[in-house]
This record gives C-alpha cells, structure tokens and sequence, in this order.
C-alpha cells in the first residue's frame, strides 16, 4: 500500500510519540520514581540525626544529674556506721572498745551478732479502720470516704511507700563501773554521730551499794573503808626529782597543769571506785549494767562510670 504525503506525515508523528512515551517510561519514569525514593529515606535519615543529636546533647546533663544523686545517696549514707567497722564481731567491738576505755568502764562479757539484713521500716502511727463496712454502706456520694483519705494522707502514703533495707548488728555487753562512769559510757554513746541505737539499759545495783551500806548501818554493823596501799617510789626515782633543777620542775609543773587541764574539758570526769568493809566484806559504789546496742550500717555506693560508654549493638 502505498502513502500519500499526508499520511506520511501523520504516521511520522506517531511513530515520534511513541518513541517518546517509550523513552518516558523506560527510562525517566524509574529515575523520577528512584528520585522520590531517595528523597523520602533523606527525610528519614535527617529524622534519625536529628534524634542522635538530641541523644548525644543530653549525655552531659545526663551525667551531671547521675554523679549529683551519687553525691546525695553518699551523704544520705553517711549517717550509717561504715560496713567495714562492722564486717566481723571483732571489728565492731574494737569500734565501740574507746568509749569504755575512754570511761574508766570493765567490760565484763560481750556479745557481738553477724551482720543480718533487716528492713528500714518507716516509723508512723497505723490506725486501725474499724468501720470502712459500715462508712461504706452510709456514703452514698463518697464524701466519708474523701474525708477519710484525707485525714489518713500521709498514713496511707507511708504504708505503700517502698521500703529499704540494710544491715542491722547486735551488741551486747555487761560492764562495771561506778554510775558517774557507767552514765558517761552511755552518754559518750548517744552522742556518737552514726546510726546506733541503745536498746536497753539494765543496771542490776541502782543505788551503787548505798543500799547495802544503809542495811549495815540499820544493822549496827561495823564499816570502814578500805585504803588501796600508795605505790611505792622507787628511790633512784627520788634521787632524780630531788636533784632536778627548779626552773625545770617549774616548767613541767607548768606544763603538766596546762595538758591536766585541757585533758579535763574534753573527757568527762572519771569518778574512782571506793569500797569500804562490813564485817569482812567488801562493798563498791559499782554495779554491773546490762547494756543492748543495735549498730545500723549500708553497703559504700560504688562511683558510677559516666565516662566509658558502651558501643552499641546491633
């Protein structure tokens, strides 16, 4: 068939949009559609950088606010006894050995528990709710019961409130001394700055052998007192401070007096045992007291590690 040079001209048309079409689809259309693509994972990929930069600009405040609760949970520790002073049942009574000695006390016994882990109960008072039936059945549009949580707030609160826990030690101890030193050894306890609780306090002889000393004299017995020997001097010693020259013994009288005194401000005054003696029996103003102490004590917090950050797995 042959064409005319109209329709020469029309199928050259054609055969050009097709040829068009065919290039649109084969080659600009995968590159448009692969364009969108890349634009939409860019999009995703700005997202993820976005949030990595928030990441990394939080690890400061984030390590300032971790070393500062470290620094509070060290001091909120410190009130507890250190757990090495209580590791062992020697180690504790080598800690608590100073007050007696520093008190002029004779430990008799001593008994000194393991380190048990016990429960930091909160102290508060637990009333009983005797009548949450009946305040139910009456409230009908809740107002009891709103009243009820109100005026128990903190109650409530503490009774659902997590509780800690630590080590708790048992000491015991019987001692002997005179009352002025045995209330010396209890009060230089109190005033120890660490968690440690005198649980009880038994004196066996609260008059510290006046009563006794009154039943003789009732009974008309014989007392005197009883003189301890004075220590002898040895005589080189003698020989020694009598040849010493004045000024010398001046100046460490001086001296002597001066450290007496400072002693005495910083420890309180021990009072010295008498005795005196009915019909051959001796009698002391001491007593032996029966002494429990509780000694609280927490594990050292270790440092946290904010410096050293872990790589990420995959």
């Amino acid at each position: 068939m042959k064409l005319n040079y109209r329709e020469k001209i029309i199928l050259g048309c054609f055969l050009a949009v097709a040829i068009l079409l065919g290039a649109f689809l084969g080659l600009v259309k995968p590159k448009t559609k692969a364009l969108k693509d890349n634009q939409a994972r860019l999009e995703e990929l700005n997202t993820q950088k976005e949030e990595i930069t928030n990441k990394i600009n939080q690890i400061e405040p984030l390590q300032k606010k971790i070393h500062d609760i470290y620094d509070e949970t060290v001091k909120l520790a410190d009130i507890f006894v250190p757990s090495a002073d209580v590791d062992t049942p020697v180690e504790l009574d080598e800690m608590l050995q100073k007050y007696a000695d520093e008190n002029n006390v004779l430990l008799e016994t001593v008994q000194v528990g393991l380190p048990a882990v016990s429960d930091l109960r909160y102290y508060y008072f637990q009333s009983p709710d005797s009548d949450s039936s009946y305040r139910e059945s009456v409230d009908i549009g809740g107002q009891l019961e709103e009243k009820y949580l109100a005026e128990h707030e903190e109650e409530l609160a503490l009774k659902d409130r997590e509780v800690e826990q630590l080590f708790q030690t048992k000491y015991g101890v019987k001692i002997i001394g005179t009352k002025e030193n045995i209330f010396n050894y209890l009060e230089a306890i109190k005033d120890y700055d660490k968690a440690m609780l005198i649980n009880s306090v038994q004196i066996y002889d609260y008059s510290f052998g006046q009563d006794a000393i009154d039943a003789a004299k009732d009974a008309g017995s014989q007392i005197a007192e009883a003189v301890a020997p004075a220590e002898e001097t040895p005589a080189e010693e003698v020989a020694e401070e009598t040849t010493e020259p004045a000024e010398n013994a001046e100046t460490a009288e001086t001296a002597e007096t001066a450290e007496t005194a400072e002693n005495a401000e910083e420890t309180p005054q021990a009072a010295a045992p008498t005795t005196v003696v009915v019909d051959g029996k001796e009698i002391t103003n001491e007593s032996e007291c029966q002494i429990v102490l509780t000694v609280y004590s927490v594990y050292d917090i270790p440092e946290p590690n904010t410096t050293d950050i872990p790589a990420a797995t995959e």
